[in-house]
């Protein structure tokens, strides 16, 4: 079961990389300062769920414990849902906020 944590903090990683990268760099221009503190704001949390996520993969595979994996479980769907919270604007609903912020872009 670490592997699967291990992988996710690893993949989860590389997706706040570049989301970050693409914030400071594609969306410099097309975003207002504001929103895109947002942004970065976003792509911090996203990074730290990644590291905790890892973390929790360390955990597991050198003290396996079920609260362990029910945390790890916890971090996944957390990240999820931040990241779906802070794309797009606030009157869209759930499901169609981060459309919403690519038909912005677009």
């Amino acid at each position: 079961m670490h592997r699967v944590f291990l992988a996710l903090g690893g993949f989860s990683g590389f997706l706040a990389v570049a989301a970050g990268a693409f914030g400071a760099h594609a969306l410099q221009r097309r975003l207002e300062p504001d929103l895109l503190a947002v942004f970065d704001t976003g792509a911090r949390y996203h990074l730290c769920h990644a590291l905790a996520l890892v973390a929790v993969a360390i955990l597991c595979e050198r003290r396996p414990d079920p609260a362990l994996v029910t945390g790890g479980w916890l971090f996944v769907a957390g990240t999820i849902r931040h990241e779906e919270r802070l794309a797009g604007p606030r009157g869209a609903p759930p499901e169609g906020r981060l459309h919403a912020r690519y038909a912005e872009l677009g």
